[in-house]
């Protein structure tokens, strides 16, 4: 059962509002002087469309996908002990 003390913060106030403090904190340091700015962490399509909104033509996407882990092979067969001991 989930207590509703717990709730996050995606919960209480939306979908995008990780993405939207981002957006703020983009534009602060932007307000600030910076010239470049990286961030990282966008995984769904919401939180790439908000910052697209906001600085449609300033915004790059750069998208890092690492290859698949090596898949362990479960169906080897083992060999065969009589050793109980």
């Amino acid at each position: 059962m989930k207590n509703d003390t717990h709730k996050t913060a995606r919960e209480d106030f939306g979908k995008d509002v990780i993405v939207n403090k981002i957006v703020e904190q983009i534009q602060n340091l932007i307000k600030s002087g910076q010239k470049r700015i990286t961030a990282d962490g966008l995984y769904t399509w919401t939180e790439y469309k908000n910052p697209q909104k906001h600085f449609p033509t300033e915004l790059k996407v750069i998208a890092l996908v690492p290859p698949p882990p090596p898949q362990a092979n479960f169906f080897t067969p083992r060999e065969e002990s009589n050793d109980f001991s």
